[in-house]
């Protein structure tokens, strides 16, 4: 975690932004978090700092995957910039924010190629037996359309299943020729485009984006 979390930061230095809080802020991870000492597999950002599951029943901690680190991070970012609401449209977009970027830092960091069978899959490095496309949490190389939207009360009306509809199509946008200038760079549009109750309209829509 610790490791992860400094490759984050330096990403994100990268993109001029000092820390989580973009005023160099401290990074505090807590690992090895159990349910009631019973194995937790999973990972969250908690409003102040990341925790990391034990993983079990079949996965690895989950502060070893960098994407999953990233992911993590991220949602801290947006907290502290656009501060999308978690639910809905507007949670969807913060989910597939993170989801977007934490692969992307994957990517640079650990030299992923884009032909390589784990580019676009958040997580998949965290079973320990099954192959990546299998253990993916989520695929971001299928694109469909919104209006494949779920509608559940599950899941804060469910921003995780709903995710990709956003984050594959970012993710396909720099390999074109001409990508919108603030599609293409996500930080960009966290800072600028978006706010609290966006919905899918309004991130694909910036001024620039003409």
């Amino acid at each position: 975690a610790h490791w992860s979390a400094g490759q984050v930061y330096e990403y994100y230095k990268g993109l001029g932004r000092n820390s989580i809080d973009g005023h160099g802020g401290t990074i505090n991870s807590v690992v090895g978090v159990t349910d009631f000492g019973q194995p937790f597999p999973n990972a969250f950002w908690n409003g102040t700092y990341m925790v990391y599951g034990t993983g079990g029943f079949g996965f690895k901690p989950f502060s070893s995957a960098l994407d999953v680190v990233g992911h993590e991070m991220t949602h801290g970012v947006i907290q502290n910039t656009s501060n999308l609401m978690y639910v809905g449209q507007s949670g969807t977009i913060n989910e597939a924010a993170a989801d977007y970027m934490g692969n992307t830092i994957q990517n640079k960091v650990e030299h992923i190629s884009p032909s390589s069978p784990l580019d676009g899959l958040l997580g998949a490095q965290l079973f320990k037996t099954s192959r990546p496309v299998d253990c993916a949490a989520r695929d971001m190389n299928t694109p469909a359309p919104t209006h494949d939207f779920i509608v559940t009360p599950e899941d804060n009306r469910p921003l995780h299943l709903n995710s990709t509809l956003v984050s594959a199509p970012v993710g396909q946008i720099p390999r074109r020729p001409r990508p919108y200038p603030a599609l293409a760079h996500p930080p960009t549009t966290l800072t600028t485009y978006t706010s609290p109750p966006h919905t899918f309209h309004h991130p694909r829509t910036p001024p620039d984006a003409t």
